[in-house]
């Protein structure tokens, strides 16, 4: 299930990932006066191993689409972006660009050839983001997945239940640093 990171974040501003499953397709939000917040999740683990090549794509396609970067984040089996497109049109063509070259980046499929196994776990799950504290939530909600790929902070599982739901629970151990 994909994580509502605040109650600022309402339904109709979201598209895809998990919300999309069993559902008849429809349009994707998109907006071109505020940010986007992307997350392409992988039915492979290794996007990490392949952090600098994707990050070089990333960048290409961002210039190529006209489209400002906030923060990026590539995990192990996803990546978190938060971008600003001009026009709704280079945000949809950069989501299907870098979606189909960076699955065969790190791959090493050729086009044309299909993959034994979907590269992509779900469609990219998108949402609008308002400016303000729900901007600051996404940024620093995609700062904490960094630190965590970097491994320079413990993975953390997210109650999903609980998301947007005011202060977490205190943890059942207390945090060590180290």
């Amino acid at each position: 299930m994909q994580l509502k990171l605040s109650s600022e974040f309402d339904s109709n501003s979201s598209f895809g990932g998990e919300l999309a499953l069993g559902k008849r397709k429809s349009r994707r939000p998109v907006s071109t006066k505020r940010a986007m917040h992307t997350v392409l999740r992988s039915n492979y683990s290794g996007l990490r191993k392949f952090r600098r090549p994707l990050a070089s794509l990333l960048e290409k396609e961002i210039g190529r689409w006209g489209m400002k970067l906030y923060k990026a984040s590539i995990n192990s089996n996803h990546i978190h972006l938060c971008t600003k497109a001009a026009h709704p049109d280079d945000y949809k063509n950069f989501l299907r660009t870098f979606s189909a070259l960076s699955a065969r980046l790190v791959t090493g499929a050729r086009k044309g050839r299909a993959l034994a196994k979907k590269f992509w776990a779900v469609s990219p799950f998108s949402r609008i983001v308002a400016w303000g504290r729900a901007m600051d939530t996404v940024l620093n909600y995609i700062g904490k997945n960094q630190l965590e790929a970097a491994g320079q902070i413990a993975y953390r599982p997210r109650d999903k239940r609980r998301a947007g739901k005011g202060p977490p629970r205190p943890p059942s151990r207390p945090f060590v640093d180290g």
